[in-house]
């Protein structure tokens, strides 16, 4: 509003003479950044927490309009807000699946067996993906069951070590 309208005609023919014209990033260019930043936030979004998911992916959005600014200033232009929202969507819906489905297993898993077994077994099925069995297992164990005379007095006296090391 504040220059006049003779001046932008001026300056567009001053570019035109001068072949100063912007170039447009090629449609088959702007589709291959966008499935490859769009594939890299979602990976970005099944690997890590969803906070670092979001810096990660914040400073991919950050790079590409850096270098797409950088590439404007060169009088070639790539539009990249489009891909932005894009990467930060696909982040976000790659991290909800990944918490509803394949984080929703092992939080049921922990939630029905840590109350019956002990929680480094519940995380030993967590980390190779064993199905727990019912039924248990056949081992070949040894017991022993012993009484020792006056034990029970003598541990209520003695610290723990002591005891340990006595027994």
């Amino acid at each position: 509003r504040t220059v006049p309208g003779v001046y932008l005609h001026a300056a567009a023919i001053d570019a035109v003479l001068r072949n100063q014209l912007t170039r447009i990033n090629p449609k088959a260019l702007q589709v291959a950044l966008a499935v490859v930043a769009v594939f890299a936030a979602a990976w970005v979004g099944f690997l890590v927490s969803p906070w670092v998911g979001l810096l990660v992916t914040m400073t991919g959005v950050f790079v590409l309009h850096v270098v797409a600014s950088m590439l404007l200033a060169n009088l070639y232009w790539m539009p990249t807000a489009l891909v932005g929202v894009c990467m930060l969507a696909s982040m976000s819906i790659s991290y909800a699946f990944r918490y509803l489905f394949v984080d929703g297993q092992k939080r049921h898993i922990r939630r029905s067996f840590s109350t019956y077994i002990s929680p480094r077994l519940v995380q030993k099925f967590l980390d190779t993906g064993e199905e727990p069995k019912l039924g248990g297992e056949e081992k070949d164990i040894t017991v022993m069951f012993a009484d020792l005379s006056g034990f029970t007095k003598m541990s209520e006296e003695v610290d723990t070590e002591v005891l340990v090391t006595l027994t």
